[in-house]
């Protein structure tokens, strides 16, 4: 049986329970994507930002990979409200084991290898992550094998990697957000990483949008300066995210937010994370 650990991102009162107490975070919703690729594999998962968390009790050698999921805490994954996570990053990436993150988990390696993770000086970016371009590397490296070079992506993010650390390959970016992946394989360690959610779909971001609780992911500002939209509530592009995940009727929505054949098919949306359940796979041979 080949195994996989998810970390979930989110502390306690960013994860929701079902009517019988069972947690559904973004791990859970990260697994069962993965598990769509790789129906024999189990899953695991770990959330270093609960309290009863100890990294004593991760067995790092059981596992043939791990994925890092995004956040919606209030801090970055350098400073000091990160270190639990940042501990399962240090661990997970001395395994020499492949190793996967968005977003959050992404920031978490960059950090734990030797560079930074800060507020985007150009704001969130919310919702669409529009035109990323891969890199010539980016479009040679596994990761992106059945993706277009140029791609629009869904996302959810404040923060940012600032700055990478040696050894790091830039695999793309945009205009907003420079490093929009990255992958750095080197003394044994494998870590390919993304900043947007090829996991998530219209409908979660259309739920994030309408969590006031999250204060910098309830403001519709950058994705309306990403998109040309203008006078926009966090509501209305809810609504109109709502009619995207339910493809009914939304010729006039493709146009008005620009979307590009690569984000409205899921299999090329999705395809980094089928991508990495290979390489795990084939490293657990």
């Amino acid at each position: 049986m080949t195994y996989i650990l998810v970390v979930e991102g989110n502390s306690p009162e960013l994860v929701t329970k079902s009517a019988t107490g069972a947690i559904c975070g973004a791990a859970e919703q990260y697994a069962e994507k993965l598990q769509q690729f790789a129906p024999e594999v189990k899953f695991d998962i770990c959330r270093p930002h609960f309290p009863e968390f100890h990294l004593s009790q991760i067995s790092f050698e059981t596992y043939a990979g791990f994925a890092f999921t995004g956040s919606g805490v209030r801090w970055s994954a350098s400073d000091e409200e990160a270190a639990p996570a940042r501990a399962v990053m240090k661990a997970a990436l001395q395994s020499g084991k492949p190793v996967l993150g968005s977003c959050y988990g992404m920031q978490l390696a960059i950090d734990v290898l030797g560079g930074r993770a800060s507020a985007n000086p150009k704001g969130a970016e919310h919702g669409i992550a529009a035109n990323i371009q891969l890199t010539e590397a980016g479009a040679e490296h596994p990761l992106f094998f059945g993706k277009p070079r140029q791609f629009d992506a869904l996302c959810m993010h404040r923060d940012v990697c600032s700055d990478l650390p040696e050894g790091a390959v830039l695999l793309a970016g945009n205009a907003h957000t420079d490093i929009q992946a990255v992958a750095v394989e080197q003394d044994g360690l494998i870590f390919w990483g993304v900043q947007y959610h090829p996991e998530l779909e219209f409908a979660q971001i259309a739920s994030y949008f309408r969590r006031s609780q999250v204060e910098s992911f309830s403001q519709p500002e950058s994705l309306a300066h990403i998109t040309g939209l203008a006078n926009l509530t966090a509501e209305e592009i809810a609504r109109d995210f709502d009619r995207l995940q339910a493809a009914n009727d939304t010729t006039k929505l493709i146009s008005k937010y620009k979307l590009s054949d690569a984000l409205l098919d899921r299999h090329i949306h999705e395809i980094e994370l089928k991508n990495w359940m290979q390489l795990v796979l084939n490293s657990a041979e």
